[in-house]
């Protein structure tokens, strides 16, 4: 179980070189960079084994140097130098190590003491230039990884603030909706108050009632109910749709003859009808001179 205090740290070996060259190196004299030349590169101030560590977001390059006994038996390893490296949008790998202008075997690589915090610039040198080649990269990569994950922080931090606001203003429109809708209280009726309903068609109600007042007036002072006209009869959807009827010619014809027909017949009738009035008119007559015949008083 770990304490408190205790660190978990991912960390991944990138590189191990067993010998490299460390040189004091002098100011820089000029704009167009370190020069390799300038270094004394026949005395170097100590030959150590160099490993690249990647830990976290961080790079390590370490130094180690091997100190022999006092008594000439055994050896012991100890940490000579050693540089952290952190790329960041602000800071770029350039800040940590840079190369020489005059050779690809020589870097200038920033070193920090973590006791102190004080911090120097020394001089690396390679006997081999593939040991140099991995090197440079090895850093390359590391820096690749971290822009990678930079490029990926800021996108997922850009979608979460897309998110933080579309829920913002999702919550302001809930909240805008909520306050425009009227409360319960508003909705409810206070004492004496009415609510007026203007429903078509209640005038014409109105109006069947007050004429039902009034023929019950009426009817009152007269003794007797008035009738009311009887109403016409509903239009047909042809007659309200205003269609016209055509009438074929068979049709026509048709009729013509039930017309003809029917004025034979009332001419019949009407014959039959004299006939029996002649009779009538002689038997009255027959009767007249009946009476006729009968003297007088």
């Amino acid at each position: 179980m770990l304490n408190g205090e205790d660190e978990v740290h991912l960390v991944q070996k990138l590189l191990t070189v067993n010998e490299v060259f460390i040189y004091r190196i002098p100011h820089l004299k000029s704009a167009g960079g370190h020069r390799a030349e300038d270094w004394d590169l026949a005395n170097p101030l100590q030959t150590c084994t160099l490993n690249v560590e990647r830990m976290d977001n961080s790079c390590v390059v370490k130094f180690f140097v091997e100190n022999i006994n006092d008594n000439g038996v055994g050896s012991n390893i100890k940490l000579f130098a050693q540089s952290i490296i952190i790329v960041s949008e602000t800071l770029k790998l350039e800040y940590f190590m840079e190369s020489v202008a005059d050779s690809s075997r020589y870097f200038v690589v920033k070193i920090e003491d973590i006791k102190t915090g004080r911090t120097a610039h020394i001089g690396v040198g390679f006997r081999e230039r593939d040991d140099a080649s991995n090197f440079r990269m090895a850093l390359q990569d590391y820096e690749r990884s971290m822009k990678r994950q930079i490029k990926a922080e800021a996108m997922t931090q850009e979608f979460e603030k897309k998110n933080e606001e579309n829920l913002v203003s999702t919550t302001e429109d809930k909240v805008s909706n909520n306050s425009n809708m009227p409360q319960m209280s508003e909705l409810t009726l206070k004492d004496g108050e009415k609510i007026h309903l203007n429903i078509r068609g209640h005038e014409k109600l109105e109006g069947s009632n007050n004429d039902k007042k009034k023929a019950a007036k009426l009817s009152g002072s007269s003794g007797a109910v008035p009738l009311l006209k009887k109403p016409p009869p509903p239009a047909t959807a042809a007659e309200a749709s205003g269609a016209e009827f055509f009438i074929s010619l068979k049709d026509m014809e048709k009729k013509e003859l039930e017309h003809t027909s029917e004025l034979d017949s009332l001419c019949a009738v009407a014959s039959e009808v004299n006939t029996l009035e002649d009779v009538d008119v002689e038997e009255d007559d027959e009767w007249t001179d009946f009476e006729s015949s009968t003297p007088s008083k």
